[in-house]
């Protein structure tokens, strides 16, 4: 076995400065996901809260209409605006402000008598069928100011009364 040299086998290994830059490497990437997950966070509590309060306000309000008679007419159904309500007569618009069937709210929920500067807002309609024997009352409460991007959240409740 003579002339056959024996080579050395290299037993490198990851040295301390390769191990260093893939950490600062891991490390800006898990601080750059952090960041993010924060104000994912945030932002899902914010619209949460806008969601949880415009669903009280249309609850509050479907429940004021529930408890008037099938026929009431003339109970001042608003609050604050300077419009009279109109109790559960037909009318009204969950898409545009109708005077009668609209509530303006400030930042913690007290009646305004205008939009201006309002936070919320509760529109109501009322339908009743062929018959005239069953009403439909529709409410639809609208965060005005939130403190996120995206859509503006809405609740929309609708129940059915009877005569």
């Amino acid at each position: 076995m003579k002339g056959k040299k024996i080579k050395a086998v290299s037993e490198s290994g990851v040295t301390i400065l390769e191990t260093m830059i893939a950490s600062a490497i891991l490390l800006v990437g898990i601080v750059g996901v952090t960041g993010l997950l924060t104000v994912a966070t945030v932002q899902n509590q914010d619209q949460g809260q806008d969601l949880t309060r415009t669903t009280m306000y249309a609850q509050d309000k479907m429940d004021q209409l529930m408890g008037l008679s099938f026929n009431d007419s003339t109970t001042d159904t608003t609050e604050g605006t300077s419009s009279p309500g109109v109790g559960l007569s037909v009318g009204g618009s969950t898409t545009t402000a109708t005077a009668g069937y609209v509530d303006y709210l400030d930042a913690t929920g007290k009646p305004l008598t205008s939009s201006t500067n309002s936070f919320f807002v509760r529109k109501w309609s009322m339908s009743v069928n062929a018959g005239g024997n069953l009403k439909t009352i529709t409410v639809v409460s609208t965060a005005l100011v939130t403190k996120t991007q995206g859509a503006q959240p809405t609740t929309t409740l609708v129940c059915f009364m009877t005569q």
